[in-house]
């Protein structure tokens, strides 16, 4: 397939502004055609060779590890609901491997990191249980949790209206770097507290937040799994089975450590050097179309030093579990692995080779506690093109994900699969008298009018009263004054007078400052009373509140509204 410059196929997907709004695109009724269109692509993958194996050969194996390991990973922390028990021929099937594939119908997918993330992420959840039962399908909500929190504190609203604020709320101890699949619970004693100050935080705003019956689930959960994300994850999609969701959910580290993915994570170690060319190739045709100068973002580009090349891979040890890149230096008839901090391997990986061993050899390493992993971009890849028939992404993922879709055509020569696009926007239901930004502006060319032209407001009540309170009256009335001053404006202004005539006028604008005190003063305490309302403002409008500090009935009603239509 010819390459093609990705002007011809980027989007720009924005979030959405208004509380209650929602993006989906494309829309729910076109979804069926889509899902058709992938199933269509994914029948193509057989005609791509990844050494030894057909693409087409491990997406099907893929696709039966992964409902084999989200049936596990969600029976483990609560009852499947009887139509899932009928739904996973391939995982309970004694036969051989080609008859159980067979069996596999249509998944659907989401996915997120494990946190407290916004009500418009967790809208994908209840979409994807949604789809799924309108076609028939088995619905997988992938935990990313070979991710690395950026941070462990959540931001939190504090105070009143009339002084609102927010503060971060520590959920645990620091632990920089570990991803959350290895991350466990570092400080207990902060992590127990997070939901009583949290909840003292919003309380006096909020009526009733989820937040308060949701941290005992979180922290049963943590007490049986040891794990930040996983006690986050597990609560969260108990708490979706209680509303009626039927998904299942499994962390994507358990399908990394499959024979599919790892045969595919060997590909393209052997084909490093080409891959990374379209790749970086394909990033900076992103950033000068999205006139980007910050070589970080989307993504940062994979590095080549030395002869190592940067593979879209992490690697870290379950004894030392912070992330590094894996970098791979090619010695003919093998490939060196490294983190470049110590660890380093040799695998039995060309360009040109079967690539069994190797992954033997993957799997011989993920035994020893060696975690390969996949960064952000090859994430979504395999997800979209292995394991699922629809993938629902959020506005962010959907905008780095048309990389993706340019490194499979160019890569692999094969058109890759569409994806949904979903979010919303909701805001805290906080009651608060309206304000806007314009009253704000106005107030600001009020003051500033009085500094320049105060005679304007010489017709307010009690301007004799004004002037005699202050310490010194005036010893010229408003009237003179005023006419004063328009002497000096209709003076034409030349080389020789205007400096006198300058200093002229502002003497009487300040002379007449006492007449207007009581004006000044007023806007003056306007202005406190609506910056601190704008501010208030703008922190109840931002998007990105936990979805656990809101009431569930005001997330159920937001969720049904936004999923009218969607089946």
């Amino acid at each position: 397939m010819p390459d093609r410059p990705l002007r011809e196929t980027v989007r720009r997907y924005r979030t959405p502004g208004e509380n209650g709004a929602v993006v989906v695109e494309p829309a729910w009724a076109e979804v069926g055609a889509l899902v058709e269109t992938n199933q269509d692509r994914r029948s193509l993958t057989d005609r791509y060779d990844c050494q030894g194996k057909r693409l087409g050969d491990l997406v099907r194996l893929a696709r039966e590890e992964l409902l084999h390991e989200a049936r596990q990973w969600t029976a483990s922390y609560h009852d499947l609901p009887s139509p899932l028990e009928k739904s996973f021929p391939a995982a309970q099937s004694n036969g051989d491997a080609s008859e159980r594939r067979s069996d596999i119908g249509k998944i659907f997918l989401a996915g997120h990191q494990p946190q407290l993330f916004h009500p418009g992420v967790w809208l994908k959840n209840f979409a994807l249980d949604r789809l799924a039962r309108s076609f028939q399908a088995v619905a997988v909500n992938l935990i990313v949790d070979h991710d690395a929190p950026h941070t462990v504190e959540v931001r939190t609203p504090i105070g009143s209206l009339k002084e609102l604020g927010w503060t971060n709320i520590p959920l645990d101890g620091p632990l920089p770097g570990v991803p959350y699949e290895d991350r466990p619970i570092v400080d207990w004693r902060i992590f127990e507290a997070f939901g009583r100050r949290a909840l003292e935080a919003i309380r006096p705003l909020v009526p009733a937040p989820m937040l308060e019956h949701f941290w005992p689930v979180v922290l049963e959960r943590a007490r049986a799994t040891g794990r930040l994300g996983a006690a986050i994850a597990q609560a969260r999609g108990l708490w979706e089975s209680r509303w009626g969701n039927r998904t299942l959910e499994v962390p994507f580290s358990r399908l990394c450590q499959g024979e599919a993915f790892l045969w595919f994570a060997a590909h393209l170690v052997a084909q490093l050097p080409r891959f990374n060319e379209h790749y970086n190739i394909i990033l900076a045709e992103y950033r000068q179309i999205h006139r980007i100068r910050n070589p970080a973002q989307p993504v940062p580009d994979l590095r080549a030093e030395d002869g190592w090349l940067e593979a879209p891979l992490w690697i870290w040890t379950q004894q030392t579990p912070v992330r590094r890149a894996l970098y791979v230096r090619q010695t003919g008839r093998e490939a060196i692995l490294s983190d470049q901090s110590g660890f380093e391997v040799r695998l039995a990986i060309r360009p040109d080779g079967d690539l069994g061993q190797a992954v033997s050899m993957f799997q011989e390493l993920a035994e020893r506690g060696v975690r390969i992993r996949p960064k952000a971009i090859l994430t979504t890849l395999w997800a979209r093109l292995a394991l699922g028939d629809l993938f629902i992404h959020g506005v962010g993922g959907a905008r780095y994900d048309q990389i993706t879709d340019e490194v499979i055509r160019r890569f692999m020569g094969l058109e890759p699969p569409q994806f949904l696009v979903l979010s919303g926007t909701l805001h805290l239901p906080i009651d608060r008298p309206p304000v806007s930004q314009e009253k704000w502006l106005s107030v600001q060319r009020q003051l500033r009018e009085l500094a320049w032209n105060p005679e304007r407001f010489l017709n307010c009540r009690d301007n004799a009263a004004q002037a005699a309170e202050t310490e010194s009256v005036p010893c010229d009335d408003p009237e003179t004054l005023v006419a004063e001053k328009w002497r000096w404006i209709r003076t034409p202004a030349t080389p020789e007078n205007a400096r006198t005539r300058f200093l002229a006028i502002r003497r009487i604008n300040q002379a007449l400052q006492p007449w207007v005190s009581k004006v000044r003063s007023d806007l003056l305490a306007e202005q406190v009373v609506l910056q601190r309302r704008l501010q208030a403002e703008k922190i109840l409008q931002w998007r990105d509140w936990p979805f656990c500090f809101y009431p569930e009935n005001v997330l159920q009603d937001f969720f049904s509204t936004a999923l009218r239509g969607a089946g």
